[in-house]
């Protein structure tokens, strides 16, 4: 089920220490509870992280530890409905509805202005979001996009039903399956852990499978806005992806034309978890900078294309 790589190691051993370095914090909004991670100083320029549906802030725990150097507050929320034990308990996990609770989390944290760093599924509402808050936003990171904006995407066969059939899990070793399949190289996992997540998946599959739906219904909203993205845009994909295929990465510089699209070479779904070093260096770089530069010839990624002023 995979061996345990350098990079593994550096994601884990940054894991560990984000135990002693961040701080679990809560804040209530309308009446909720939102928790959400911190590093970092208030009054520093702030990296906000938007993590994928069915994950938590957790899986942001390695690379908030990258920054420290560069003085940034770095804050990870879990995000009602894409987070499995949190989700509205009255209104649709529309991006419109995301939307106005990420503004109110705005609010609840002090903050005026972000680098937005989003994975998988919420960088739709990270697009939309730096659409129509452009003074929000200093820059936008979209990590692995996944193609579910055609219109076959939402009909059986498609994306999203592929997706909903891959995560309704019957046993632990489809949940294992499901797991190894995000990875180039899967890290080896305790299959007693894989099966503490699996009884949890269960738990909350339901609602799940309905929260997946409301948010895709609306997903449609992203196309008609990506194009009013005006900060600086950096997207990563891995070239393992199962969800983006090498023509839609390609095509993303239609949705966004100023967009700096670079592509992992030795990651699937996740590659802040598969190159941590090489995505946080990506990013402090491209954070200060507004752009990448001086990537090409690296056999870590491909400079897929840049055509930011």
């Amino acid at each position: 089920m995979g061996y345990v790589t350098q990079e593994h190691f550096q994601v884990a051993s940054r894991h560990f220490a984000s135990y002693f370095k961040g701080k679990s914090k809560k804040v209530s909004i309308d009446d909720d509870v939102c928790k959400y991670l911190e590093v970092g100083s208030d009054g520093n320029e702030t990296i906000l992280f938007l993590h994928g549906l069915g994950s938590n802030k957790s899986m942001w725990r390695s690379q908030m530890q990258g920054y420290c150097d560069f003085g940034y507050r770095r804050i990870a929320v879990d995000i009602p409905g894409a987070c499995l034990e949190h989700s509205f308990e009255s209104r649709k996990h529309s991006l419109n509805e995301l939307g106005r609770w990420l503004d109110k989390i705005f609010d609840a944290l002090n903050l005026e202005n972000v680098h937005l760093v989003a994975h998988s599924t919420m960088t739709l509402l990270a697009s939309y979001y730096a659409a129509t808050r452009q003074d929000k936003i200093i820059s936008a990171s979209l990590i692995s996009v996944p193609d579910i904006w055609s219109s076959s995407a939402m009909l059986p066969g498609g994306a999203i039903d592929n997706f909903r059939k891959a995560i309704d899990f019957k046993t632990v070793d489809d949940a294992i399956d499901f797991f190894n399949m995000m990875f180039l190289d899967p890290p080896t996992i305790p299959k007693a852990l894989h099966r503490l997540s699996f009884n949890q998946h269960k738990q909350h599959m339901d609602l799940f499978l309905r929260i997946i739906d409301e948010f895709t219904e609306s997903a449609p909203l992203v196309m008609s806005h990506t194009r009013k993205v005006k900060c600086p845009l950096l997207i990563i994909n891995g070239v393992h992806d199962p969800y983006s295929s090498d023509s839609f990465v390609n095509s993303l510089h239609w949705h966004f034309p100023a967009a700096q699209v670079v592509t992992f070479s030795k990651s699937g779904h996740v590659p802040m978890l598969e190159q941590p070093v090489e995505v946080v260096g990506l990013h402090n770089e491209f954070i200060r900078h507004g752009c990448v530069r001086n990537i090409k010839g690296s056999q870590n990624y491909i400079h897929s294309s840049y055509s930011a002023g």
